[in-house]
């Protein structure tokens, strides 16, 4: 796949996070991760995320794309 391609699904994506939500734009936002998923040379990035003053959670996602891994 062209980086142009993923490059725009990058920006696809921005909008669709950005914009409201419904069960239509969930699940076309849920195909772009999926394409993102397979296409993007992914930067991953291992962070730690505040749950609450006292606790925090492991997250690893892409720098570029922002998919995030379990």
């Amino acid at each position: 796949m062209s980086t142009e391609t993923v490059d725009n699904m990058i920006e696809i994506k921005n909008i669709l996070v950005s914009s409201e939500k419904n069960d239509e734009v969930n699940t076309i936002l849920k195909m772009v991760d999926k394409f993102l998923l397979k296409h993007c040379r992914h930067e991953i990035v291992d962070d730690l995320i505040d749950i609450d003053p006292d606790r925090s959670k492991s997250i690893r996602y892409c720098e570029k794309c922002l998919v995030t891994f379990t």
